[in-house]
């Protein structure tokens, strides 16, 4: 998927906009993090495979949970200052694989911790709000953190705040799983592979298509939710489409 669509779009943009094709291609062969066309979001399709394979090594390694975790710390701990110290990235966004590897174990450790204590998540809501206000503030005190570009600001705030932020997602899909929502959302998550390929270049032409009139009331949060929603919906049916076709073996399948 990462190459046929980083490929498709190097190709899209020499079209519309000419350039060095070259450049185009480099970023995505050989940077994958920067200097994308188009669809920047790219950069995760890489992370993410490199992280997965990463992971599996390291857990069949390594079979004691803690010395694993710490394992996983240290390499961590060198994708975060990486840039601090050597202003130069790796290539295929190495770099940001460090750091994500950790996330990983994160949220691995959050996940298997709320198996094993559903009340934490089904009878806690007081828990859950108090966790929600400290993610707020931590996010608002340590500002924009940016894997893509390794900006993580104040590098404990950035990791407690990625550790909270994770555990108040696990919750709101306990919750959603047992709506009608939970076969949408076992669909997008199936596909994510074509959403993350695609929704910059949805979000894009929606956005200028569906503009809201100027003078309305929250005109910018309104714009934002309904681009959101209508792309959503879009990309939905299209991936439902894709998925039928033969063509659903380029995104993985």
């Amino acid at each position: 998927p990462y190459v046929f669509f980083g490929v498709s779009y190097c190709l899209l943009f020499l079209f519309v906009y000419g350039g060095e094709l070259l450049d185009k291609l480099k970023a995505v062969l050989l940077i994958s993090v920067s200097g994308l066309p188009y669809e920047s979001a790219l950069w995760f399709l890489i992370v993410m495979f490199e992280t997965v394979i990463g992971y599996l090594f390291i857990d069949n390694i390594i079979k004691n949970t803690w010395l694993r975790r710490c394992a996983i710390g240290l390499i961590m701990i060198v994708g975060l200052v990486w840039k601090l110290l050597i202003p130069i990235g790796l290539p295929w966004g190495f770099h940001v694989t460090f750091v994500a590897l950790g996330f990983y174990e994160l949220g691995r450790s959050v996940r298997e911790l709320c198996l094993k204590r559903a009340h934490i998540i089904s009878a806690k809501k007081q828990f859950f709000l108090l966790v929600l206000v400290a993610w707020i503030l931590i996010v608002s005190i340590n500002g924009q953190m940016n894997m893509r570009t390794s900006t993580y600001n104040m590098i404990p705030f950035s990791i407690v705040g990625a550790l909270l932020g994770t555990y108040l997602v696990y919750c709101v899909a306990f919750v959603l799983s047992k709506t009608v929502l939970s076969t949408i959302l076992i669909n997008i998550s199936q596909w994510g592979v074509l959403f993350l390929s695609t929704n910059h270049v949805v979000l894009g032409i929606v956005g200028q298509i569906t503009e809201l009139p100027i003078g309305i009331p929250f005109r910018g949060v309104l714009q934002y939710a309904f681009t959101g929603l209508v792309s959503i919906g879009i990309m939905y049916i299209l991936t439902f489409l894709i998925y039928k076709t033969p063509m659903k073996i380029v995104f993985g399948k």
